[in-house]
């Protein structure tokens, strides 16, 4: 059976930069199948938009032999005119059940894959970001769904949230960086530079930087989102990616 577990290799690189009335969001296209072995590899698109609010993925969340889609279990959480903050304790509720129950599963009927990719692991084995606007102010929230194990064997879940503003700096301008980010910390270790001045193409060009590095798991194209006082609108999208 085909496990989708991005997580492993550090694979997708997701940036999102967010100011204080807008929230810019670019990804790479690339998604790494993995089994007992070996692994393969899809386009896809990673900006995803339920109601009013967008949100991208990184990690271990789909597994399509066994049902486990976390695209889905966040699309299902967020209602209708649902703002970003009403959503977030749903998210985590929907997501901590079915990421436990998955691993349940795979500690089951994968034991070699659960043992490989699973087992001893600390580190978030799902990241959700999830952004919107709340009077007039753009809030971004990121999940870090980590693994708890229990004595038993089994896998709780505990979820950490970065809210922004609340977790950011006082002037609100905040950069996320999914996963895969060794080129963009050697780009700034370097004296390199975030421009806020035009953070959309800012954004992509971090992106274009971890790709262009030749990291695992990572490639083009680049989708690009903004969402501001205006909507949301795509700057740059594959087919892939649905209006």
């Amino acid at each position: 059976p085909i496990v989708f577990l991005a997580h492993d290799a550090s694979a997708t690189s997701i940036v999102c930069l967010r100011t204080p009335d807008s929230v810019y969001i670019a990804a790479d296209s690339m998604m790494t199948a993995k089994n007992s072995t070996g692994e393969s590899s899809t386009r896809e698109c990673k900006i995803y938009r339920a109601g009013d609010v967008v949100f991208t993925l990184a990690g271990f969340y789909k597994d399509p032999f066994r049902g486990y889609d976390v695209r889905e279990l966040v699309s299902g959480s967020i209602g209708t005119g649902v703002s970003v903050t009403e959503s977030v304790d749903a998210v985590v509720n929907a997501v901590s059940t079915g990421l436990r129950d998955e691993l349940a599963r795979l500690r089951s009927e994968a034991p070699a894959l659960y043992n490989k990719h699973i087992r001893g692991k600390t580190a978030p084995l799902v990241r959700i970001l999830l952004a919107g606007r709340e009077q007039g102010v753009a809030k971004v929230v990121l999940l870090d769904m980590h693994p708890v194990p229990m004595p038993s064997g089994e896998m709780l879940i505990r979820a950490h949230r970065t809210v922004c503003p609340g977790d950011c700096n006082s002037q609100g301008i905040t950069a996320f960086f999914l996963t895969e980010r060794t080129a963009i910390d050697a780009y700034l270790k370097k004296g390199g530079k975030l421009d806020w001045s035009a953070p959309e193409r800012t954004a992509k060009e971090m992106v274009e930087l971890v790709i262009a590095s030749r990291a695992p798991g990572v490639g083009p194209p680049v989708d690009v989102l903004r969402l501001d006082a205006a909507g949301v609108k795509w700057v740059e999208r594959k087919p892939e990616c649905t209006e």
